[in-house]
């Protein structure tokens, strides 16, 4: 029998908040990944025997409920790893601070038949696999050989989320979302939220006028002044429905990672538009600097007016192994944030879909992507 590659076994991707389980002899794959762990919580369960495993990749909207509910799905004699940075964040219900997933563990133990054991992630962690012999692997990169399965609408499923959590924080919690999206052998179908921005978060890009044609600093800069004149008109520094909007103004990285879903939803998902408008408006505005670098100018240029130019604007820096102010300026902004590439690449691991024109699109295949 012929050994199989590390790089053909297959792996079923659990985004943020959503939980997916794995059953033997049930699905073809090989384990259970989540990538973007930062102040989220990662619960790692396992049957007795072995044949069921579920991962939760829980953040601050994750009901404690979700939890006891795998725990009495792995059944009596069942473990959990609960991995953690050991970072707080605020609970939307209370605006107490607390560890998503450690704070559970007394109730969790006490209302199941499962024992909890907390671990400690390195910070530099950004992505765990929970393999189905049960070992765990982390890692500091996505830049890895696994074979990832990702959910059929899985960039619109991701950004999505992400938009309803920083701009509708509030409102989020009276969706009643369901967080199981992989059964063990299937997809679930998504509810149309799932897929379609709230009403609160699109009237919020409406009162920010941002458009698809705006740079990233452009539609950065509308959203962090849009956070700070609204924290500063409230007299509380908390109320609930304001916290993320508090998180925006305060920190810079927050506001940054969510920019590239902002300019992801009102591109519809045109990666390569949205790629090509980010470096010509950077290039823009680069371009009437005193010493700038005419050179590196033209082929940057030119490489925009190819046929791909997201593989020719990389080729360009790699290939000019020189230095210049300029240069360093424009590679800074663009290829600092390793965001624009990467989130083009992120945009091809699924379908987007017009929601308002949905009968039923979510597969129930366990099948992969093509």
């Amino acid at each position: 029998m012929k050994k199989m590659k590390k790089s053909d076994e297959r792996y079923v991707h659990c985004p943020e908040f959503r939980v997916i389980r794995l059953e033997q002899h049930k699905s073809p794959y090989a384990g259970l990944y989540t990538e973007g762990i930062s102040i989220c919580g990662i619960l790692c369960f396992q049957s007795k025997d072995g044949t069921r495993q579920s991962l939760v990749h829980a953040n601050r909207f994750t009901q404690i409920e979700t939890l006891i509910e795998e725990a009495n799905w792995i059944g009596e004699g069942g473990r959990c790893i609960v991995y953690t940075k050991n970072k707080k964040s605020l609970n939307p219900l209370t605006g107490e601070a607390f560890i998503i997933g450690v704070d559970f563990i007394s109730e969790m133990t006490e209302k199941s038949r499962c024992h909890f054991k907390v671990q400690e992630l390195d910070q530099e962690v950004i992505a765990l696999l929970q393999k189905s012999d049960g070992t765990v692997l982390f890692y500091k990169t996505i830049e890895h050989d696994l074979n990832i399965v990702y959910h059929p609408n899985f960039p619109q499923l991701e950004c999505v989320y992400k938009l309803n959590e920083n701009l509708a924080y509030g409102t989020l919690l009276e969706l009643k979302q369901s967080a199981l999206l992989f059964d063990g052998a299937n997809w679930q179908t998504l509810k149309d939220h799932d897929l379609k921005l709230h009403p609160v978060a699109y009237k919020f890009l409406t009162l920010i006028d941002a458009r698809p044609s705006d740079g990233f600093r452009s539609v950065l800069i509308k959203l962090r002044l849009f956070a700070e004149k609204f924290m500063k008109s409230k007299k509380n520094i908390f109320c609930i429905n304001d916290t993320n909007f508090i998180v925006l103004a305060t920190k810079p990285q927050a506001a940054i990672s969510l920019v590239p879903f902002m300019q992801q939803y009102l591109l519809a998902n045109d990666a390569g538009c949205q790629f090509y408008t980010n470096v010509y408006v950077e290039l823009q505005s680069h371009q009437a600097e005193t010493n700038s670098d005419h050179e590196l100018q033209n082929l940057l240029r030119r490489a925009l007016e190819s046929s791909n130019p997201v593989i020719e604007v990389p080729a360009v820096f790699n290939k000019c192994q020189y230095t210049s102010d300029y240069r360093k300026t424009l590679h800074g902004i663009i290829m600092g944030f390793n965001g624009f590439l990467f989130h083009y690449q992120r945009a091809q691991l699924g379908k987007w879909i017009d929601v308002d024109t949905l009968e039923q699109t979510c597969t129930e295949s366990s099948q992969p992507l093509p």
